[in-house]
């Protein structure tokens, strides 16, 4: 039997404010499997954001495990634990976190550059993909001459541009409206039916809640569902 594609094993977080100490995650395990849309659901500060960040290998956990494809995520130091991102975790985020000096094509072909890939290349890959999202009308225009629905878009072209088998959206229509926000997720639900991408969602958004195909509820740092 294969390992599952990412894994927390009894995952512990906390932080401190102030002399308080604040537990993001209390003993979490959870399994995420290639090609899975899993939306993750609870209120704000329930530990959402934390669970994505200790994926991502952004934050390094207090305790226990998180592994890829059987590998522990966190056994890599900095610079090799940035290089794994890079290749295998897409992430989108609620306020996009585009450049704002660089036009749609040069956002979405960054992270190909960071990581060696020629630029003629890369600017192709980002333009095909563009393209492929609707947004050829903006390939050459700057986050500021776009809507929040395109801006969003370019984010998810780039988090897709390096084909990871994980893509990570921390509440990707929380500034979006209706209409924007239903084609956001239109795109992610492709990635993971088309694209073969496990797809992990944080949202408060209850229609957006709707459309993965398992839910895991999470409250004060404690898995209370995954179904």
């Amino acid at each position: 039997m294969s390992d599952p594609l990412l894994q927390f094993q009894d995952v512990s977080k906390s932080y401190h404010r102030g002399t308080e100490e604040i537990h993001a995650l209390r003993h979490v395990s959870c399994t995420i499997e290639d090609g899975e849309f899993v939306v993750v659901t609870g209120p704000s500060g329930s530990g959402k954001s934390t669970l994505l960040h200790v994926a991502a290998g952004l934050d390094k956990p207090d305790g226990g495990k998180v592994t890829f494809r059987g590998t522990d995520v966190f056994q890599f130091g900095s610079r090799k634990r940035a290089r794994f991102r890079r290749r295998n975790i897409g992430f989108v985020f609620q306020f996009f976190n585009l450049v704002p000096t660089l036009n749609a094509v040069q956002n979405v072909s960054l992270p190909m550059l960071l990581d060696g890939i020629g630029k003629t290349e890369a600017d192709k890959r980002a333009e095909d993909l563009l393209v492929q999202l609707g947004m050829e009308s903006r390939l050459h225009h700057k986050p500021n001459e776009m809507s929040g629905g395109q801006m969003q878009r370019v984010a998810v072209a780039r988090a897709l541009i390096a084909d990871p088998p994980v893509i990570l959206a921390d509440e990707p229509t929380g500034n979006l409206d209706s209409e924007a926000g239903a084609e956001v997720l239109a795109v992610l639900k492709d990635a993971a039916a088309n694209r073969g991408a496990a797809v992990v969602l944080v949202t408060h958004d209850p229609e957006a809640a709707q459309i993965g195909d398992r839910r895991i509820a999470i409250h004060d740092g404690n898995i209370l569902a995954a179904v």
